[in-house]
């Protein structure tokens, strides 16, 4: 747990600190809204009371800060009354409650973007922190396999079908009731400020009575354009309080800041929500009033008292020819000289493409290389042909070629290889995690002096076609890559069991399997 803050201004309800609990199995989040540090207590109480009423499990340890408004006798008293280990960190030490800390940077980065989007006033940030409060408990999450922390708290589904942008437009529906008559409007026009947990209500702002009402009962206008940024900021800012209606979160009952209204009338447009700026046409003012507007001009208005500009017309010449003489062109006397680059550049043999390759002089070393590809792929059992189906989705590949040389530019090697275009897998279908580390020249250089200072042997090593050491989770395939022979009749495609060069997982998988190799040696 962790609070944040003071954050300025103020939210709606006065309030100045967030307060951050979260489970460190699910990583469910909750939030509290304090005006002063002291009220963590008593929220912490409240917490504690839910949690363990929902769960069915007593909190065991509690992880916080070295404050004093967690160090105190009456935290003290209550963990020691519950057997709660209360785990404290070292004074400026804010790593050792990384997800806390890491979690307070998370749920505000949201509330930037929630806010500055439309430029809705900055004392609505907590309501923006319930929003997104509610949207990081239903996004999967690395640290737990991707799942969602609220499935991961109650067992149940995740559900995103009452999830609408934040003060996006929306209609809320007059009870049966209020509906006297025909003709009178049954909805006024609303923006969206948060959600509840109870029955998947929505908590709407009426711009014209200055309130937040809890419905269920609501069209939102997903189709209909967006308020502009201007149009936001003038709807939900305000000078005038006024109440707002009373519901179980502190925060949300209190007052509204509230200027005169916006809406001309709580009557939906029938043709979608139109812009609230007056129009204008060009027979509504005449150049009088034009005149009256216009600002005045700079350079008469800077002038000293009594000084005037004489205009003077100016008359462009006429006898300048549009011709070049020869006579007036001078060369210049730098010595000019060829770039040195250019030794350097040599004729580049390499083929870009297959087909390109077949077609050289040289195709003959360039067939080797593909057979050397296929042979080592199947050394590594990295593809497996299958049947194709049409449902499958495949990924498709390329070769790429090059020739290695000598210190003196002599070719070597031709090599080949098959690359998956990378660039066409969709993040979390085909792939998840990328991150791989390498090492820094720090680290090298550190290893080299201990080497040298304890008159130890270093060897350098390379590892071969290292990418196809991977274990591969994902269910990915290919297409039937050029120069591939078949063994099975019929529409086949390659599924891939280990990694291949081009997979934006690859790098990643290679790190996690030569970290097992170092783990099992006791490194």
């Amino acid at each position: 747990m962790d609070i944040c803050g003071p954050i300025s201004p103020t939210s709606r309800g006065g309030n100045k600190y967030v307060f951050q609990l979260i489970d460190g199995y699910s990583h469910m989040r909750f939030i509290y809204l304090l005006k002063s540090k002291s009220e963590s207590f008593g929220k912490f109480i409240k917490f504690q009371i839910f949690a363990e009423n929902q769960t069915g499990k007593q909190i065991k340890t509690v992880v916080s800060n070295n404050g004093g408004e967690f160090i105190n006798s009456k935290f003290q008293e209550l963990f020691l009354k519950k057997g709660i280990i209360h785990q404290p960190t070292a004074p400026s030490t804010p790593q050792q409650n990384p997800i806390s800390e890491r979690g307070n940077h998370t749920l505000f980065e949201k509330v930037r973007v929630m806010l500055h989007d439309y430029q809705v006033p900055s004392e609505w940030w907590g309501e923006a922190c319930a929003m997104a409060t509610f949207i990081l408990n239903r996004t999967p999450t690395a640290a737990i396999s991707f799942q969602t922390p609220i499935s991961r708290w109650s067992s149940l589904a995740t559900n995103l079908s009452n999830l609408h942008p934040f003060v996006c437009l929306a209609v809320m529906h007059f009870p049966k009731e209020r509906q006297t008559s025909k003709v009178n409007p049954t909805g006024v026009l609303c923006m969206l400020v948060g959600l509840t947990e109870a029955h998947h209500n929505y908590r709407l702002f009426n711009p014209v009575t200055r309130k937040i009402h809890v419905s269920h009962d609501c069209t939102f206008l997903d189709a209909a354009p967006a308020l502009e940024s201007s149009e936001s900021a003038a709807i939900l800012g305000g000078s005038e309080i006024t109440p707002v209606v009373d519901l179980a979160c502190d925060e949300f009952a209190a007052p509204v800041l509230s200027p005169s209204p916006v809406f001309s009338s709580p009557i939906l447009p029938a043709g979608g929500p139109q812009s609230h700026h007056p129009s204008f046409s060009p027979q509504e003012a005449n150049s009088e009033e034009l005149e009256a507007v216009m600002p005045p001009n700079d350079k008469t208005s800077s002038l000293p008292k009594g000084w005037t500009y004489d205009v003077v017309p100016v008359i462009p010449p006429s006898n300048i020819s549009s011709k070049i003489s020869e006579e007036n062109v001078v060369c210049g006397k730098r010595d000019r000289r060829p770039p040195a680059c250019f030794a350097g550049v040599f004729i580049n043999n390499t083929p870009g493409l297959y087909h390109d390759a077949l077609r050289l002089d040289s195709a003959k070393k360039w067939i080797v290389a593909i057979q050397n590809e296929f042979a080592s792929l199947e050394r590594h059992s990295v593809l497996e042909e299958v049947p194709y189906n049409g449902s499958i989705r495949l990924l498709n590949t390329v070769w790429v070629f090059c020739e290695k040389t000598d210190s003196s530019g002599n070719p070597v090697e031709a090599k080949a290889r098959l690359c998956v275009k990378g660039f066409l897998q969709v993040e979390n279908l085909d792939f998840h995690e990328t991150f791989a580390p390498t090492g820094r020249l720090s680290t090298l250089c550190f290893l080299l002096g201990y080497c040298a200072a304890n008159d130890l042997d270093l060897h350098q090593m390379d590892v071969k076609t290292a990418f196809l050491h991977g274990d591969l989770d994902e269910n990915l395939h290919i297409c039937v890559p050029e120069g591939y022979t078949s063994s099975l009749k019929g529409d086949i495609c390659l599924k891939l069991k280990k990694s291949l060069y081009g997979l934006k997982q690859s790098p990643r998988n290679w790190y996690l399997c030569i970290k097992r190799l170092f783990d099992d040696s006791g490194f």
